[in-house]
């Protein structure tokens, strides 16, 4: 994990993808992926499958690296990605919204971009804005549901689609470092699915 000191956000933070990893969660999206869909939901097409892994395990890894207690749902059923504990609001439910990071980062376009249709029939609390250059996982910040789905940034596109800015997400990296329970016991970094070497 490394914080950037360059005109970037400084909340935000950086998470390296081992080539092991990257590997492995590429032949996880190989395996489990579908050729096409039309759906509003969670596609689960090969690159949507890859973002969902590679950016699920980045941010277990650093809540691990962190010690932050969190429970890991991707294999699961549920519509949540990771279960975190807030020191105030109790058990909080995340799904990480990812894209791939096309020539470097714009605060202006990166951010949570997501169907109406899952914002209203997903069982989560808050959205965790994510992108992947192909080696690190950038993590820009959270939003609570309800801030996306009243604020102006909504494209005109049938299904109707949200696009909330990484630089007006409500809730910052550190903020949430500093608002979750800490553990000191061993914590398997997503769920195991993937290995270091």
């Amino acid at each position: 994990m490394m914080f950037s000191f360059t005109n970037r956000n400084p909340d935000w933070v950086y998470v390296f993808v081992p080539e092991q990893v990257r590997l492995e969660a590429k032949e996880y999206a190989q395996k489990h992926c579908e050729s096409s869909s039309s759906f509003a939901g969670r596609n689960r097409m090969f690159t949507d499958l890859l973002l969902d892994c590679v950016c699920g395990w980045a941010f277990s890894k650093w809540c691990t690296q962190n010690n932050i207690w969190h429970e890991c749902n991707y294999s699961d059923a549920n519509d949540a990605d990771v279960i975190v504990e807030d020191t105030t609001l109790g058990l909080s439910s995340f799904v990480i919204s990812s894209r791939f990071a096309g020539g470097g980062i714009d605060p202006a376009h990166e951010g949570v971009r997501i169907t109406n249709w899952r914002l209203e029939n997903e069982d989560v609390d808050f959205y965790l804005s994510a992108s992947f250059d192909s080696r690190t996982v950038t993590f820009y910040g959270i939003a609570e549901k309800e801030s996306i789905q009243n604020n102006q940034y909504v494209w005109d596109l049938r299904p109707l689609v949200y696009d909330m800015p990484a630089d007006h997400m409500s809730g910052t990296m550190r903020l949430f470092t500093e608002a979750c329970r800490k553990t000191e016991e061993k914590q398997d970094v997503f769920g195991g699915l993937f290995k270091e070497k």
